[in-house]
């Protein structure tokens, strides 16, 4: 299930989520769900590898 989410951003970082999500020819939306969810890949990737050099 999706939910809708209102944040506020200057216009300067309007534009450049705007730029961001055209040059990946997506939407600002999925554009940032695309970064949230890479963000946890690379955490979860670095959490593995921190507990095998343990």
């Amino acid at each position: 299930m999706k939910v809708r989410l209102n944040i506020s951003v200057d216009e300067e970082t309007d534009k450049k989520l705007r730029q961001f999500a055209a040059e990946s020819h997506t939407t600002v939306s999925q554009w940032i769900t695309d970064r949230v969810w890479e963000k946890d890949k690379a955490e979860k990737t670095e959490n593995r590898t921190t507990k095998h050099k343990r």
